[in-house]
């Protein structure tokens, strides 16, 4: 509702003006209006006179007239006067009213309001002519029709059409009419594929369902986006060959047959021959055989995949849009062949594990089957398919020798084993009792090779028994007798018996009072000068020095220390004093002189 006033003193005239319908055939709305007076400054007055009051809305005079009231209470409340209803108020082709002003005028006499007036505007609601879409499919694919809804109050004449992507370009037009209904389309093959034409790269896309209508040369659209699905449109591969075979030379001489395919080890070659052809506007874009692509060629293609482990394979044709036709072909025969495998290796020498001969064992699986010219194991015309050599080195040495002996596995089933002796590096053939081998087995069928290593110990018992007994570290020697200790000894980590070493090390040997012998080596240089003491080592822990000697390098002869020579001019003193050992000459022939001290001690702690 819209209030137009005019004010005089503490008079307020106004018209109320509201719309209260309209109509879509006559394109027209109705309004009501009312003419009214109130009191501003909330006083209680009478009104008395005659006015001649004019009433316009949207441009026509609705109310003219001169007319005596007598109202003995006017307060700040409206008070109605006159009321009325205008019919036909002409609206603009689009719905929008032509004009919504109004206006009066009130001249008055009497003991009334004078000469007052107003003017302004009302609120009118746009009359909706124009065709609608009011339901639609949320998508459709290819090879659907699409079809809406539509209301068309004012019955105006309409198109419609359908436009991919909107990209201004409208499809499948078509005319409809009626002021309501559904339209569905039948499109033909060619307005299809203008549709699919517009997304060669993509199955999916926005497709606007779009409807005109036109009243008074006035066109307005509406329109639905909705979604638009390419369906059933794989590459046609029926002109399509493909040409299978094994291009590995070396397991097609095996198998004399290109169809058969030797699991892991042979190369599918696959040679395309002619081509798919892309549907619905798609283009061809690539081939791919299992994981191996190449872009389209309207060429033969080949296509290869070393070291084949499957027992089909898949050859996919795919075009722009994404879209794939599969192509799975099985080999007509196929030798599951698997590589060699290692399973146990012993080495054992006779005696007891303490002579020089030796016996060698291993085992483990390959696979006896027939690739087609060759068996594996035993080959064309059961000549031996198997190889094996063994190679050996002392554990200290670096080069490697390669045994003597053939070594021919006995086969059972899927297993190989073999047992025998085996030649070594010993004038007899054996293997130094004295020395520890590093040994490899090295096992061939036709396409695998597997290798054992394993480690041949000396031939030097840790305990010997012999009768009642023993010999520790070696086989015992009856020509000596006793107990025997071969090697060094060492007690909680102290090397014992009859070494030397510049380390401090415990002979093992007691003195006299019970406590123990330590030996020690002093590497040094005799005096540089005459008649000087000069300290050349020491010994921690000093208790009784048992023993010193040694010898001095570098003259005409070794000379053996401490030289106490009658003549006092070719002395050489060797002492040690408070743990530091020291040396003196006195003659220039000893000075300067390379020579090793040896000393034998106890020690005030252990």
């Amino acid at each position: 509702m819209a209030r137009i006033s005019g004010f005089q003193s503490w008079w307020e005239v106004f018209v109320d003006v509201n719309e209260i319908s309209t109509d879509v055939n006559s394109n027209t709305s109705t309004a009501s209006w009312v003419l009214g007076i109130r009191r501003t400054d909330g006083g209680d007055w009478p009104m008395h006179g005659t006015p001649t009051v004019k009433i316009y809305i949207s441009g026509s005079l609705v109310y003219s007239a001169s007319k005596y009231y007598s109202i003995n209470h006017i307060t700040g409340t409206d008070y109605g006067l006159e009321s009325g209803t205008i019919t036909g108020i002409a609206h603009n082709s689009d719905g929008t009213i032509t004009d919504n002003s109004v206006s009066f005028s009130w001249t008055g006499s009497g003991f009334s309001p004078n000469n007052v007036s107003g003017n302004g505007t009302y609120e009118t609601s746009k009359i909706d002519r124009f065709a609608t879409i009011t339901e639609y499919p949320t998508n459709f694919t290819d090879e659907d029709n699409p079809y809406f809804k539509f209301s068309n109050p004012a019955n105006a004449s309409m198109s419609c059409w359908l436009e991919i992507n909107p990209t201004g370009e409208h499809l499948a037009t078509r005319t409809l009419s009626g002021t309501s209904g559904t339209y569905t389309w039948n499109l033909t093959e060619t307005e299809r594929n203008q549709l699919r034409a517009k997304i060669p790269n993509s199955n999916t896309a926005i497709c606007r369902i779009g409807l005109y209508s036109t009243i008074g040369g006035t066109t307005s659209p509406d329109y639905k986006d909705v979604q638009y699905r390419i369906v059933n449109a794989n590459p046609d591969t029926s002109n399509l060959l493909l040409e299978i075979y094994d291009s590995n030379p070396i397991t097609t001489a095996l198998t004399g047959n290109s169809d058969i395919m030797v699991k892991g080890y042979s190369t599918l070659h696959v040679k395309k021959h002619g081509n798919a052809v892309a549907q619905k506007s798609a283009t061809m874009k690539k081939y791919k055989l299992e994981n191996v692509e190449q872009t389209y060629s309207a060429n033969t293609q080949d296509f290869e995949i070393s070291n084949y482990s499957k027992e089909n394979f898949t050859f996919y044709s795919i075009d722009s849009r994404g879209n794939s036709k599969s192509f799975v072909s099985t080999f007509p025969w196929i030798a599951n062949y698997f590589d060699i495998t290692k399973g146990n290796i012993s080495l054992t020498r006779n005696q007891g594990g303490v002579g020089q001969e030796v016996t060698l064992n291993f085992n483990g699986t390959l696979w006896n089957g027939n690739f087609g010219v060759f068996q594996n194991s035993t080959g064309v015309d059961n000549t031996d398919n198997l190889t094996t050599i063994y190679r050996y080195k002392k554990t200290t040495d670096t080069q490697w020798t390669t045994g003597t002996t053939t070594i021919n596995p006995t086969l059972n089933g899927n297993s190989y084993s073999y047992s025998g002796l085996i030649a070594g590096d010993t004038q007899t053939h054996g293997f130094d009792i004295d020395d520890s081998y590093d040994f490899e087995v090295v096992i061939s069928d036709s396409l695998s090779t597997v290798t054992f290593n394993a480690i041949l110990g000396t031939g030097k018992p840790a305990i010997a028994v012999y009768g009642n007994k023993v010999a520790l570290g070696d086989k015992y020697d009856t020509s000596l007798g006793g107990i025997q200790l071969w090697g060094d000894i060492y007690v909680n980590g102290n090397e014992i018996g009859g070494s030397y070493s510049t380390n401090e090390i415990n002979t093992g040997k007691k003195w006299i009072n019970g406590e123990t012998i330590y030996r020690k080596v002093i590497l040094t240089t005799s005096p540089s000068s005459t008649n000087t003491w000069a300290n050349v080592g020491s010994v921690s822990n000093l208790s009784t020095l048992i023993s010193i000697n040694g010898t001095l390098y570098g003259t005409s002869d070794g000379r053996i220390l401490p030289i106490n020579d009658p003549e006092p001019s070719y002395e050489i003193v060797t002492t040690v004093i408070n743990g530091n050992v020291q040396m003196k000459t006195s003659s220039t022939l000893f000075t300067s002189k390379p020579c090793h001290i040896i000393l034998e001690y106890t020690k005030t702690t252990n």
